[in-house]
């Protein structure tokens, strides 16, 4: 992972994650340049893994097995042992702030508040995420490299490979965020998380219809209503101990 405070302005591919919020004891404004993210496969090999006990179908795939299938970077694909080949989309499995101090010491593999571990393949270049920040200098990290992933995840792996991004932060005084939430040229991404898929649907609707509300002047039954007829709920992966499920709503109806 490289940083740059001054991108290039002409790039293809970048990604601007925006960092929100501000803890209580914030002593100065992070008014430099943000963070911009290209994001590139750096290797030409990665590997997908079956993990007893893991995954979907933790009791019926009970044998370890990995692959290693190839990368023609130059074709931007990844070619299985079986002969298929699968376009890449590379991103970070792992984008967060630093988790409250009051929970002390937070695993990687579990996302929450924070970021982390969400494993949502939409969180690609192009795409803007903010995050809550809960400590003094957000301590903004970034990992868990994919070359390519479904929603859903199932067997407890992506292509797992190497994946090098260029980032931009933006501190955000003028929003207040409890909860990751996302944005495309195109379209508003909420994002929920739970062990229980349901509630984790119920997350991503509320967090929906909440954004909504603040950037139109539609009423919460309004925004409700629009998100039964246009917003898209994917399951994003089923694998992290809290589950996700986010919703995609086109810009263009607001």
């Amino acid at each position: 992972m490289r940083t740059a405070l001054f991108p290039e302005p002409n790039s293809e591919r970048w990604l601007s994650w925006i960092v929100v919020g501000k803890p209580p004891r914030w002593r100065r404004a992070y008014d430099v340049p943000s963070f911009t993210l290209d994001v590139k496969v750096r290797q030409d090999w990665g590997f997908v893994s079956i993990l007893p006990l893991l995954g979907t179908l933790p009791d019926e795939f009970t044998d370890y097995e990995t692959i290693h299938p190839r990368i023609d970077r130059q074709r931007n694909v990844c070619i299985m042992p079986w002969g298929s080949e699968i376009p890449l989309e590379p991103f970070f499995g792992i984008i967060a702030t630093a988790p409250l101090p009051d929970w002390g010491r937070c695993g990687s593999p579990i996302p929450r508040a924070f970021g982390g571990n969400m494993d949502n393949k939409e969180l690609r270049a192009g795409t803007t995420l903010y995050l809550p920040v809960f400590n003094e200098g957000a301590l903004f990290f970034a990992g868990d490299d994919h070359g390519v992933q479904s929603d859903g995840e199932v067997c407890i792996t992506a292509l797992e490979t190497g994946v090098t991004g260029t980032f931009r932060l933006t501190v955000r005084k003028d929003m207040e965020l409890r909860w990751p939430f996302a944005e495309s040229a195109t379209h508003l991404m909420s994002i929920g998380l739970d062990e229980d898929l349901d509630d984790a649907a119920k997350q991503a609707v509320r967090e929906m219809v909440k954004h909504v509300c603040a950037r139109t002047n539609l009423t919460r039954n309004e925004a409700y209503m629009l998100c039964s007829l246009a917003g898209n709920l994917r399951v994003t992966q089923l694998v992290d101990g809290n589950k996700g499920i986010h919703m995609l709503l086109p810009k263009s109806l607001l």
